[in-house]
């Protein structure tokens, strides 16, 4: 990536700086093939006859899309984000090379206040990122056992019926 960008850079019509926008084409084109991945499943799962009904029954093709398709695959498109946001926190090396003095991300700025001393400032930072991946953690195991829950539920007072 950074020599694709030195070579740009080269080019004198693109005006390309090390900057935002490097670290985000560097980051998009290192995490898509996580997020295709990770959406591409659900797309497959998807039943094409309710896209055909909702179409057939006189849905537009954008109100098909938010109100049948896309909660069929919301799924898979938080999944892809989750990925693909861990995956781009955690790549490091990418955001050292492609970036600029005037911009940071969070491992380069943790990296700077540690690279002499460590500050009372990073134990506090870690701490709180330690604090909030637990949360969704938590939280994300108790909605989906809450889920569980209200499934099985549905089908003991649908047996009952």
């Amino acid at each position: 990536m950074m020599l694709l960008f030195v070579a740009a850079i080269g080019i004198s019509f693109i005006n390309l700086k090390f900057g935002k926008v490097t670290m985000i084409l560097a980051h998009t084109t290192f995490s898509l093939p996580y997020v295709i991945l990770s959406v591409l499943p659900r797309f497959k799962q998807m039943d094409k006859f309710l896209t055909e009904a909702a179409l057939d029954l006189g849905c537009t093709p954008a109100k098909t899309f938010f109100k049948v398709e896309l909660p069929m695959v919301i799924p898979g498109v938080l999944s892809g984000f989750m990925l693909g946001f861990t995956l781009s926190l955690d790549d490091f090396v990418i955001s050292h090379f492609v970036s600029s003095p005037d911009f940071q991300t969070l491992p380069l700025y943790i990296y700077n206040q540690t690279a002499h001393q460590v500050k009372y400032s990073m134990y506090a930072l870690c701490a709180i990122i330690v604090f909030a991946i637990l949360a969704l953690l938590f939280a994300i195991n108790f909605a989906g056992s809450f889920g569980a829950r209200k499934r099985k539920q549905g089908t003991k007072m649908s047996k009952g019926r």
